[in-house]
């Protein structure tokens, strides 16, 4: 999942919990927990893992800033005006 609370109250999750088919506690990790290897995603090829992404404006706007800088260093892209006069 990308964030506990949400994912489990807005995402797909939502569903089968609310049925009582699917327990919070069978959620291995969040997405940023395995990238930063605060705890572990599969650790065997028979395991299968399920992301459940509901979308994060925060993860949004960090990958749209790492890619602007990015753009920018590699002098790429080209610049828009998105506020006229500023």
């Amino acid at each position: 999942i990308d964030e506990l609370e949400q994912s489990t109250h807005g995402g797909e999750l939502n569903v089968p919990i609310e049925q009582g088919l699917y327990d919070p506690s069978q959620i291995a990790a969040t997405l940023g927990q395995v990238i930063t290897g605060a705890l572990p995603g599969r650790t065997s090829a028979e395991q299968i893992t399920v992301f459940d992404s509901t979308g994060l404006a925060i993860q949004d706007v960090a990958l749209a800033a790492a890619l602007y800088e990015l753009a920018r260093q590699r002098g790429v892209g080209q610049p828009i005006e998105l506020v006229p006069g500023r």
